[in-house]
């Protein structure tokens, strides 16, 4: 069963600058473009996908389902006819993301929407969440697919998915909102920068540095690792390089992305990533006035599943 006000929207895929000024004609959009639901349709040509138009249909539905895909977000908007005051999901939207948690069946939550909405309150009890973004006029198909397994997701969340309205942090904050947030029942985000799930698993081992002084300007250090695709099916993975200043005239933030790539590995395949460090381009940082400076220092390397690496600077 498919629910939720944008399960069957075109225009909500596409976002307020498609085709017409923030239209909700769904008229105006291709025949042939398919909605999440009718995505679904076609993805499932064996299986009966229902819609439910409400929460009541939802609940009369429910027990004939075997699980329920919400779609949630925001309606087609721009300019000032999209601000708001609070990035909660509305409340509507969320009274019937818990009506069909309390069904029992498993739940699958698919946001359409330009910006995150918080479901701190829903997220824990969904079977599995995507974020689809504004995924324009093949979104439908494209989350059909993955949602059905035919594609193998490898995308990586491009911020931190907020934990609450007050609490927005950027991936590349710096120690002081880590401390504020260690004084906070809340932590920073709900989901964090470079979180993204797969249909397999990798395995990260052996980062590496090729040395641990960079001597001089024109000088460079080859960091690597090895990645293991250790599942069954077929994936790509992306490896997010990073790098922390822990000595500077300015704050540094925590964590910098500096290089990452992307690659796809066959079942128990392993491949080397490398990411070559070059001073101007991956220690350097724009002083009070915005001009680059390098300075001398410590600093540690981090990829997403092994322990960080430290090298010197000087």
């Amino acid at each position: 069963m498919v629910a939720g006000p944008n399960a069957n929207s075109k225009s909500a895929l596409s976002g307020g600058w498609t085709l017409r000024w923030m239209t909700s004609d769904e008229s105006l959009y291709p025949k042939e473009m398919l909605t999440v639901y009718t995505g679904l349709q076609k993805e499932f040509p064996n299986t009966r996908v229902t819609l439910a138009a409400n929460e009541k249909e939802m609940k009369a539905q429910a027990a004939k389902s075997d699980a329920i895909i919400i779609v949630v977000g925001e309606a087609a908007y721009s300019e000032g006819f999209g601000s708001i005051q609070d990035i909660t999901l509305p409340e509507d939207q969320e009274e019937l993301v818990e009506a069909a948690q309390a069904t029992g069946k498993p739940i699958i939550l698919i946001m359409v929407s330009g910006r995150p909405r918080v479901i701190t309150e829903i997220y824990d009890e969904c079977k599995a969440v995507l974020f689809a973004g504004l995924p324009g006029f093949e979104g439908g198909q494209a989350v059909a697919e993955i949602v059905s397994g035919k594609v193998n997701p490898s995308a990586k969340m491009s911020f931190n998915f907020p934990m609450s309205v007050n609490r927005l942090v950027p991936h590349n904050h710096k120690i002081s909102e880590v401390l504020l947030a260690h004084e906070i029942p809340n932590p920073i985000c709900l989901v964090p920068f470079g979180s993204g799930l797969s249909y397999t698993t990798f395995e990260y081992s052996n980062l590496t540095l090729s040395d641990s002084v960079l001597t001089s300007e024109s000088g460079e250090i080859k960091a690597s690792v090895q990645v293991k695709n250790t599942g069954t099916r077929a994936g790509k993975e992306a490896v997010l390089w990073f790098i922390h200043d822990e000595v500077a005239s300015l704050s540094r933030p925590i964590r910098d992305l500096k290089f990452y790539d992307k690659k796809l590995l066959e079942p128990g395949a392993s491949s080397e990533y490398s990411f070559i460090i070059r001073p101007k381009e991956s220690l350097s940082f724009p002083d009070k006035i915005g001009a680059q400076q390098l300075e001398d220092g410590y600093f540690t390397l981090i990829s997403q599943q092994e322990n960080p690496i430290k090298f010197i600077g000087e």
